[in-house]
């Protein structure tokens, strides 16, 4: 068992590190501040995301650029490990 990725009935599977984590580490964790991240819980046989939302934007559309780039990353962290990405979208939608 890998305690930065699984642990306790939980594993990170994916994630994208918040800028203003100071683990020193480059990959998002079960221990890094994650601006997004999806978990398993394996008790659960179910999956969370997480979105950071503490953050103030000062540009007028920032919140919105902020999602879209993590979206965008999901989107391709998704293709690039051959999910269907239409699939997903229909089961969180329905």
């Amino acid at each position: 068992m890998d305690e930065l990725y699984d642990i306790d009935g939980m594993r990170c599977v994916w994630g994208i590190k918040s800028y203003d984590d100071l683990s020193g580490g480059s990959e998002a964790t079960l221990w890094t501040m994650n601006d997004f991240d999806i978990t398993y819980l394996e008790d659960e046989k179910r999956y969370t995301l997480s979105v950071e939302t503490i953050y103030e934007f000062s540009e007028k559309n920032g919140d919105k650029s902020y999602i879209n780039r993590i979206l965008s990353n999901f989107t391709s962290w998704m293709i690039d490990n051959g999910y269907n990405t239409a699939s997903f979208l229909r089961q969180l939608l329905f």
